[in-house]
């Protein structure tokens, strides 16, 4: 299986879709999914799965909270939900990050990232981890531990000219999606998955109705046993 992801599309899925058709034409190859980071902003050749950045219509979305089809062969990942496409497992956190915080401290101290994010990688260590947002391609290698499991991480640019926006890899799988999502009695084999489901459950707004701040409700790993988090929520 041949999967291409895209940066920040802002709309411009005619590109895309052309670059795909080029680079299929060029290199005589068929590319079976593509993943968009964000900024989607149009019916697909090509089976796409996105997550929501800070330029989407935010109101439709908000209907597919726990994902769903956008449009046909279009397929919203919704604001924290998890696919299985062939025997690809792809998690996906919609929205950008904002703390408030205007110091730029961070770039003399480098600490640019998203913490939240940061303890779902230390947690979850998939294979691959794809961002967008900041216009750039970046990439690393985040190793779990020594020797260990290595998280390879790739941040893709808008798509403009001549920038850095779609890259294509290659996964042996067959093509089906299963969709999961935080539904009350959903039920896997696999502990990380329903932890990882099960706290952000607990962040949902429309489920934290009894507090103005839902900041000071929200858990984190300092605060709660992640390993306890499904069996205490059942």
């Amino acid at each position: 299986m041949k999967i291409a992801v895209e940066g920040c599309m802002h709309g411009d899925l005619d590109k895309v879709y052309d670059t795909i058709k080029y680079i299929e034409n060029t290199r005589n190859i068929k590319i079976d999914l593509l993943l968009c980071y964000g900024d989607f902003q149009e019916v697909a050749p090509v089976p796409t799965i996105f997550i929501g950045g800070n330029n989407e219509a935010s109101n439709y979305l908000w209907e597919l909270y726990y994902g769903g089809w956008a449009a046909p062969n279009i397929y919203f990942l919704g604001y924290a939900v998890v696919v299985k496409f062939g025997n690809i497992r792809i998690d996906g956190l919609s929205g950008i990050y904002n703390a408030r915080n205007y110091c730029l401290g961070w770039i003399q101290q480098g600490t640019l990232g998203i913490k939240p994010a940061a303890q779902l990688l230390k947690k979850l260590r998939p294979s691959y981890w794809f961002s967008a947002h900041l216009h750039c391609k970046f990439t690393a290698l985040v190793e779990h531990e020594e020797g260990g499991r290595v998280t390879k991480f790739l941040a893709l640019d808008k798509c403009l000219p001549g920038r850095k926006f779609l890259q294509v890899g290659e996964q042996s799988s067959t093509c089906k999606i299963v969709v999961n999502g935080l539904r009350a009695g959903w039920k896997t084999e696999e502990p990380n998955l329903v932890n990882f489901l099960k706290q952000l459950h607990l962040t949902n707004p429309l489920i934290l109705t009894f507090s103005d701040d839902y900041s000071e409700d929200i858990p984190n790993e300092d605060e709660i046993d992640l390993a306890d988090d499904a069996e205490r929520n059942n």
